[in-house]
């Protein structure tokens, strides 16, 4: 009757199972941390290409002489920015010049960009991240 009792009080492995119940659903937590970083990292990283393009570009001025020189440049700028992630240029940037509402001329970039994710888990498959700025001309 005695060992009964002392098995019925034993508490010894009680740590150790409740860790297992509660690793898988920590872990999940913590890649899914994670992966939304890496995705919000990326997009970030593409607004910022797009604007360091638009700045570029509206740097420069309109001339209808030099508009390919110009958007080369622009480019070259946001592949540049781009260039320390992983981040892949899928459609090259579009660059569009219109008037506003005040009547001074702005340029508008927009980026279209593929991301892989980090993980796989959660996002599965390249994702799209697409970039816009838009800016005064000088």
């Amino acid at each position: 009757m005695n060992i009964l009792s002392k098995l019925r009080k034993s508490e010894n492995g009680q740590s150790l199972v409740e860790f297992a119940l509660v690793l898988p659903i920590l872990l999940m937590l913590i890649l899914g941390v994670l992966e939304f970083g890496w995705m919000l990292n990326a997009k970030v990283t593409v607004n910022a290409a797009v604007r360091e393009g638009a700045r570029v570009r509206a740097a420069l001025g309109y001339s209808s002489a030099n508009n390919n020189t110009y958007n080369s440049a622009a480019t070259n700028a946001i592949l540049e920015a781009l260039d320390t992630s992983n981040i892949t240029l899928v459609v090259s940037p579009s660059y569009d010049i219109d008037s506003d509402s005040q009547g001074s001329n702005r340029v508008t970039v927009t980026i279209s960009t593929q991301v892989n994710p980090l993980i796989g888990i959660f996002i599965t498959g390249t994702q799209t991240v697409d970039g816009y700025a838009s800016m005064r001309l000088e």
